[in-house]
């Protein structure tokens, strides 16, 4: 959502986020935007594994990721895979052990961001994506090769 504010005579679009507010002129002010983000592996019993398709209108293109997100101050890697889990997937899972790690170039704010998998079972019940997403798949690395993917270095930990 943008806004428009007069600054000393120049009209500033910005956009709010939970970290960041990006000005049109001024480049991007950030503050404390976490570093590391956690990622869930969660496999279906053909040992295909569940990605989701990111929503273009609140998340800036339609590629595919796995269920995660950024670990926020205060949590541990399992307290936020557990959060994400359930605002993404409407699901309550159980977090197992960890399951490759991999890094990301954060063209935001210029920063690396490192990434932890871990393996996750879902308890049962039906998956109720949240705005964020629009559809979900399971894949096979094969599948997988046909769809855009957020970020390609992902894959050489999951298969």
């Amino acid at each position: 959502m943008a806004d428009e504010v007069d600054f000393h005579g120049r009209i500033i679009a910005f956009v709010t986020h939970p970290y960041y507010l990006k000005f049109r002129y001024t480049g991007v002010m950030h503050k404390n935007i976490p570093t590391h983000a956690v990622k869930a592996v969660i496999r279906n019993n053909e040992n295909e594994i569940l990605f989701l398709q990111r929503n273009p209108a609140t998340r800036g293109e339609a590629s595919w990721d796995l269920p995660g997100g950024l670990v926020e101050v205060g949590e541990s890697d399992q307290e936020t895979l557990l959060r994400e889990i359930n605002e993404e997937l409407g699901l309550d899972g159980s977090v197992k052990e960890q399951n490759g790690e991999w890094s990301f170039f954060r063209a935001l704010d210029s920063q690396t961001v490192s990434v932890t998998n871990y393996s996750v079972v879902l308890e049962d019940g039906e998956i109720q994506l949240s705005d964020e997403h629009i559809a979900y798949g399971w894949f096979t690395k094969e599948k997988l090769a046909n769809v855009l993917v957020k970020d390609p270095s992902l894959l050489k930990v999951v298969y």
